[in-house]
């Protein structure tokens, strides 16, 4: 007979040290996947499967004891108890299991061998499990519990407190656009797209830069395209990607130092060629002026456009993105007519964000994905501050936080609309990032100028998430009136 089912969600299991190294947090429901703790994910799911589901969250000691006093041994309940460390990788298969749940007449286990959850038919038998403190970590409960029939779970749970499945979570786990899609195993992804020119760039790019310059990528191979699609292969580094660590604070300032050495490693590696003074302006103007107005005129013919220039017009500076625009113009014709640039062009990535930038630091290991990509020689060929621009929009500008849905768009005092970001204070790393950029020639105010303009021409490529766009729209506002400030000194 079908019977009343209370989920359990034990979030006391302390996270372990490798995988603690990516995420610096002390409980797996704290991590983020996806723009939301992985706790919430899971009780969205559960909701949307069993909407009357009564779900208790276990955090501290006091959580177990309050659960334990209400624990009734004589009612006829089926306790679910799931590990924080558990995450759900298909809600159908989730759902049989729950459905199964309900219906069993003993305890048992779901995969012995990395266990994710126990259902507990008997109310004493759950009471005495959870006065025992070891059975918070979900590996203790192996030999314990050896005894206990599995109940399968059709592969709807993984334990991503084993690090490989950890990273094969996580590095399957981004949003890729929706022309994009990933699949793969434990040793290959292979990344499909409809949109089969850029697939192409992407993948020739890696034969057409130098050899010098290749181990800083992943190599891509086995390209195919037929009449709809196009994909390619690469490798599966059980590496994550920079964006993760660096939103869940696990880059400390010492890791950061070495990172951007090796990271300005390749930026003096980078393939160089002179070019003559008009050439370097043209390719100045299409990265910088050109992108900037296409995008712009993109964003103001989107129906969204007018709701996004009534939330403008609460600046009292700014009243449309055109006053953005020229505020930007202006900053760029006194700062570019001012400075005497070097005319070359460099081999660049074309997309030098922590998203695109796999990174273990027990060894220092480093390797560039997603690249802008080329098709012939010719299309190699980039501004040399543009990469940094790329660098500096996730180092100074907060963009992995706008990915990971970690900013908050507030009216302040003023009645002005400002943003808020859940972080912490990162001063040090960017005044670091400075130091960097000006021993290798950069000039910091110049990145930061032309990394405003990357917030600006992103804007109609994410308007499916329109808090997300104005608050680049605020983010941009922000770096200009630094900008103006520091070059005003």
């Amino acid at each position: 007979m079908k019977k009343k089912v209370i989920l359990i969600y034990d979030n006391r299991n302390d996270i372990n040290s490798t995988i603690s190294k990516i995420v610096a947090l002390n409980s797996y429901g704290d991590i983020i996947y996806k723009r939301q703790k992985l706790q919430v994910i899971l009780q969205k799911i559960m909701l949307k499967i069993e909407p009357d589901i009564e779900i208790v969250k276990l955090n501290i000691k006091k959580d177990v004891e309050k659960l334990i006093n209400s624990i009734d041994e004589n009612d006829d309940i089926v306790y679910m108890h799931i590990y924080s460390s558990s995450v759900i990788t298909n809600e159908e298969n989730f759902k049989l299991l729950l459905e199964k749940a309900e219906f069993v007449h003993r305890t048992m286990i779901t995969n012995k061998e990395n266990p994710t959850m126990i259902v507990f038919k008997s109310a004493l038998e759950y009471k005495k499990f959870l006065q025992d403190e070891k059975m918070k970590d979900s590996n203790c409960i192996k030999e314990k519990y050896d005894n206990l029939p599995e109940i399968s779970d059709n592969g709807c749970l993984q334990n991503i407190s084993v690090y490989d499945t950890f990273l094969k979570f996580f590095s399957g786990g981004f949003e890729a656009r929706h022309f994009n899609s990933l699949t793969g195993n434990d040793y290959i992804v292979t990344k499909t797209s409809t949109n089969k020119k850029k697939a192409k760039a992407e993948h020739d790019y890696f034969y057409l830069i130098p050899d010098y310059m290749k181990s800083f990528f992943v190599v891509p191979f086995n390209y195919v395209e037929d009449d709809k699609k196009a994909s390619y292969s690469m490798e599966r580094l059980k590496t994550p990607d920079l964006a993760l660590q660096w939103v869940h604070e696990a880059i400390s300032i010492k890791d950061f130092e070495t990172l951007l050495d090796k990271i300005f490693f390749f930026i003096n590696l980078r393939a160089k060629r002179d070019c003559t003074k008009e050439k370097y302006k043209s390719n100045m103007e299409d990265l910088y002026i050109n992108k900037v107005e296409k995008r712009i005129k993109e964003l103001k013919e989107l129906d969204e456009y007018k709701k996004i220039e009534n939330v403008i017009k609460l600046n009292e500076s700014y009243k449309s993105i055109d006053e953005i625009y020229d505020k930007y113009k202006k900053l760029y014709d006194k700062m570019v007519s001012g400075y005497k640039f070097k005319n070359v062009e460099v081999i660049g990535h074309g997309d030098l964000c922590f998203s695109n930038m796999l990174y273990y630091k027990d060894i220092n290991l480093l390797k560039f994905i997603d690249v802008k990509g080329a098709t012939k020689e010719e299309d190699l060929w980039t501004d040399p501050y543009y990469d940094l621009a790329k660098l500096s929009h996730s180092v100074c500008g907060n963009y992995d936080f706008f990915n990971y849905d970690m900013v908050e768009i507030n009216m302040n005092q003023d009645l002005n609309i400002d943003i808020k970001i859940e972080k912490r204070d990162t001063t040090k790393f960017i005044n670091l990032f400075k130091d960097k950029l000006e021993e290798n020639g950069f000039n910091y105010k110049l990145v930061r100028l032309f990394e405003a303009s990357l917030f600006l021409s992103m804007l109609p490529l994410h308007i499916d998430n329109v808090k997300k766009v104005v608050g680049f729209i605020m983010n941009a506002i922000h770096i200009l009136e630094e900008v103006e400030s520091l070059n005003g000194k």
